[in-house]
């Protein structure tokens, strides 16, 4: 059976950082995607940074890559954006003999369509950062007040009620894990299946994994 290694990656963390939608979005995908392509996971590594730098600048990065090319294993990315915004780094990575697949695009394999994708990626990412730049300074300009004065503060009431959603889910869901507990389903693979089976969603909408059930289990405690 093929392997593959899996990595997902956003840019900062006012979203939740690791925690965020955005992570759990991008791993639900990459799986989905493992499983029809009838390859087995390694390894997932999760990142938050900027797409813009290469891998000595991205740790978990640097893992993933180190991870697939010791296994022999097919590096997975949810989009192209989400490995890099930098095509020279993808083309570099290319040469190393890596098979990257992207899920948005299960077709593209190829060095020269990846290629002029990337190009395309990193002439976004420019394009993006000028817009911003411009409508700034044209706000400035017109004499508005720019950020928040209580940035630290929203963001830890932000961090703060996605904590607090967590657990809440995690109570509504408790007592049907310890149900499939007490009929006898005790492994994380066991649950997960046992709580598709019942139609229960995870708090995103999206499947189960051991993972999403060892975090519900540690968050509540026995």
């Amino acid at each position: 059976m093929k392997t593959a290694v899996l990595y997902h990656r956003i840019s900062n963390d006012k979203s939740g950082g690791l925690d965020s939608y955005s992570i759990a979005a991008q791993s639900d995908i990459t799986k989905a995607f493992c499983q029809r392509e009838s390859m087995e996971i390694l390894g997932s590594f999760d990142e938050v940074e900027t797409g813009t730098v290469g891998s000595d600048q991205r740790p978990e990065l640097a893992k993933a890559i180190a991870l697939a090319k010791r296994t022999n294993s097919c590096l997975v990315f949810s989009r192209l954006d989400r490995l890099a915004r930098n095509a020279e780094f993808l083309l570099n990575l290319q040469n190393t003999g890596l098979e990257l697949r992207f899920c948005d695009m299960p077709e593209v394999r190829d060095r020269f369509t990846l290629g002029v994708l990337a190009l395309l990626s990193e002439q976004e990412a420019r394009n993006c950062s000028i817009r911003t730049k411009t409508a700034l300074k044209k706000a400035r300009e017109l004499g508005k007040v720019l950020g928040n004065p209580r940035l630290a503060e929203a963001r830890q009431a932000a961090a703060e009620a996605n904590k607090t959603r967590k657990l809440e889910f995690a109570k509504t869901i408790m007592p049907i894990i310890r149900e499939i507990q007490a009929a006898g389903v005790n492994t994380l693979d066991g649950i997960c299946r046992c709580l598709t089976a019942r139609g229960v969603k995870t708090q995103n909408g999206g499947q189960w994994y051991a993972k999403t059930v060892s975090n519900i289990l540690n968050a509540i405690p026995a």
